[in-house]
């Protein structure tokens, strides 16, 4: 085929148009190391946030500084600042991802930021046509065009509300026009779909809930849909088909009709005043996030109902998602954080049934002890009987040889709480536990009614092989209630004497060693806490500072082959109980 000089360059503008698009649509997953979470603290406010689509970049616009904080995700470093307008406070890319836009508030302009130059190249002045009118959001469409929302106190009899205008950039031609197509707008929130092709408008100045889509193509508006219900948010999915809409989680199809809603945790800003509200949609997955408060709730958009909770601590701002659907990045109190939302590693953990404090005849702690040779914590989330996570908790640090235990009432207020709802506490937890090092997990119950405590270590990592080492042994300081026996079992060829090493179970510090009368071949020993301690001529006293409750008894050296087991005593009721049984760490 032959061209015409003309057609020429027609055609070779043609093909490169083709290969950008090319370009933009094909997936580009995000490569990172990061595991769960990673948080980035910064100074200042975070207002907004973006992930580049090459999943290199998170962009964070410090309103508080007047600057944009660049994170690379390949190296998690928090790189040199770009300096911008002042207060910045939203921020979208070109379609080709080599322009930011970033809308300075106070400024009332939008600075253009240079991707690969990592600067700020000018700024385009916005025009107002109110008193106190300063722009407020942005989207950018597959067109080129940039949607920029305003907004401006009304002082009219009968207003309600503050007002708005919908505006547009032209890169081609630099022109900000007013776009007349949208009236009665009030302060817009705009949100372009993944593939940019649409752009989801909301009004946030009343209570009628206005929405709009916005089509690349046409370059024109839908007709408004009405909530009748303030709206803050809105997030839609790679072609614009499905929008998330919050407060109070509407589910809307390409045409704005309410196909369902869910009903969440952070769908309440009354409820709910340290969360933000923001959402974000998976561009490709039926999947849902809202920002709680201090957490991220994950919802499924095709049943309409709430999966699952995202730990994010001090999270209250804005949100938004990779390309790929992987990453998700948080505004926090402290900065942002990302959070792997797809494609976690799968960590092993162990699944035990607890006791909570909504009852008291029975108290759950939880023990555990570190085999390594390097300090480490335990992380535990208690779910409801639903499998809901309400909590998550993480413990100090346990030192190596080191077997604490905590309560679960100091495990509830410790915790970070997932959720501010107030919800029936549940009477039983589902905890699944994970630790940083190797050793034992000891579930016992008190029954402070009847002076017992049962051990109710049964988990489904197993139990281990009959032990060397017994953990949480009581100290002759709880002998006026709950004393421990030590049973000592020869199970070797001939007979031998017996070397325990006594350690301080709060520290894994070594106290002091005994040792015992031979034991003949098949034969067992039985010796009390007490009588332990004089064979080692140690007496609990002797430590200062901190009450010495438990020990860590070990049996030592390679002479003796046998096996211990802890017995314990319940005064009160007087019940004997076996607390050897504990479950291994899941490694």
């Amino acid at each position: 085929m032959i061209l015409s000089r003309i057609a020429l360059p027609t055609a070779i503008f043609l093909t490169l148009l083709c290969s950008v698009a090319s370009a933009n649509s094909a997936e580009s997953t995000c490569t990172t190391s990061i595991a769960s979470s990673l948080d980035v603290p910064v100074s200042g406010q975070i207002s907004d946030i973006f992930i580049d689509d090459q999943c290199k970049y998170v962009y964070a616009a410090n309103k508080a500084q007047n600057r944009i904080e660049v994170f690379s995700i390949p190296t998690q470093t928090l790189g040199a600042p770009i300096r911008v307008g002042s207060s910045p406070i939203s921020l979208d890319a070109s379609p080709d991802g080599q322009t930011l836009y970033v809308i300075n508030s106070s400024g009332n302009n939008v600075s253009l930021v240079s991707v690969a130059q990592q600067t700020e190249l000018r700024k385009i002045a916005i025009p107002t046509n109110a008193p106190n009118e300063t722009s407020y959001s942005i989207a950018v469409a597959q067109n080129g065009l940039a949607l920029i929302g305003t907004t401006f106190s009304v002082s009219n009899p009968g207003d309600v509300g503050p007002g708005g205008n919908l505006l547009q950039y032209d890169p081609s031609t630099d022109a900000v026009v007013a776009r007349t197509d949208v009236v009665n707008l009030g302060p817009a929130i705009l949100k372009a779909s993944g593939d940019r092709s649409t752009i989801g408008v909301i009004d946030t100045g009343n209570s009628i809930g206005n929405i709009y889509r916005y089509s690349s193509a046409s370059n024109s508006f839908s007709a408004a849909k009405h909530l009748f219900t303030p709206i803050s948010s809105i997030a839609l999915d790679r072609p614009g088909a499905v929008s998330l809409v919050n407060p109070d989680g509407f589910v809307l199809d390409a045409g704005l009709n309410i196909t369902g809603r869910i009903t969440f945790y952070s769908d309440s800003s009354a409820q709910f005043p340290g969360a933000s509200g923001a959402v974000a949609v998976d561009p490709d997955d039926a999947i849902g996030y809202a920002v709680a408060d201090g957490a991220i709730d994950v919802l499924n958009l095709s049943t309409y109902q709430m999966t699952g909770i995202l730990p994010a601590p001090g999270a209250n701002g804005a949100i938004t998602i990779s390309r790929d659907g992987t990453l998700l990045a948080v505004a926090t109190s402290q900065g942002f954080s990302i959070i792997r939302a797809k494609g976690q590693p799968t960590v092993p953990t162990l699944h035990v049934t607890v006791y909570s404090t909504a009852q008291t005849q029975n108290q759950s702690f939880l023990r555990f002890y570190n085999s390594g040779s390097a300090p480490g914590t335990v992380k535990v989330t208690l779910s409801d009987t639903t499998g809901l996570p309400r909590y998550v908790w993480t413990s100090p640090s346990i030192p190596p040889g080191a077997a604490p235990q905590y309560g679960i009432s100091a495990v509830e207020s410790d915790s970070i709480k997932l959720q501010t709802i107030p919800l029936a506490k549940p009477t039983f937890y589902q905890a699944t536990i994970q630790a940083s090092f190797p050793g034992t997990f000891a579930h016992v119950l008190w029954n402070p009614g009847e002076g017992m405590i049962t051990n109710l270590s049964t988990c489904d990592t197993g139990a281990p092989a009959p032990p060397t080492r017994l953990v949480n042994v009581h100290t002759s300081l709880l002998d006026y209630g709950f004393p421990s026996t030590v049973n000592i079992v020869n199970t070797g060829a001939q007979a031998a004497a017996p070397t325990l090493g006594l350690y301080d179970a709060a520290t894994g510090a070594k106290l002091s060693t005994a040792t015992l009368p031979q034991i003949i071949a098949g034969g067992a020993q039985v010796i009390t806490v007490d009588a332990l301690e004089k064979a080692a001529n140690f007496t609990p006293s002797s430590i200062t500072d901190h009450y010495l409750n438990h020990y860590v008894v070990d049996l030592e050296g390679s002479a003796f082959t046998g096996y211990l087991q802890h017995i314990l005593l319940n005064l009160q009721p007087g019940i004997t109980n076996d607390l050897t049984t504990v479950c291994p760490l899941p490694q």
